[in-house]
């Protein structure tokens, strides 16, 4: 057992916890006053979204409305997975370099 721990200090074995940092993308969270509509919050997130496909460093987005988008790792972290409701919405960007 010994042994095995002290693989780690002598690097023989990597040990990593968290993923690196150096992803293209990130998530823009929308948080719209509470009774708002689906279709209001959705109208306020095709709106970001048309900007955002104009900005030269963005390849694309994926917008999600009264609901939280996929899990990653960021999401994971802070529960976006419980983001429910009409006036919530997720915009994921990927960029067009990568870090």
């Amino acid at each position: 057992m010994v042994l095995s721990v002290l693989l780690v200090p002598m690097q023989q074995v990597i040990m990593k916890m968290l993923p690196f940092d150096n992803k293209s993308e990130l998530q823009l969270v929308v948080d719209m006053k509470k009774g708002t509509t689906l279709e209001s919050t959705n109208q306020v997130q095709i709106e970001l979204a048309v900007y955002l496909s104009s900005v030269e460093a963005v390849k694309h987005s994926v917008a999600y409305a009264g609901t939280s988008s996929p899990n990653n790792f960021n999401g994971l972290i802070r529960q976006y997975y419980f983001r429910t409701g009409a006036h919530i919405a997720d915009i994921q960007i990927t960029l067009n370099f990568s870090g």
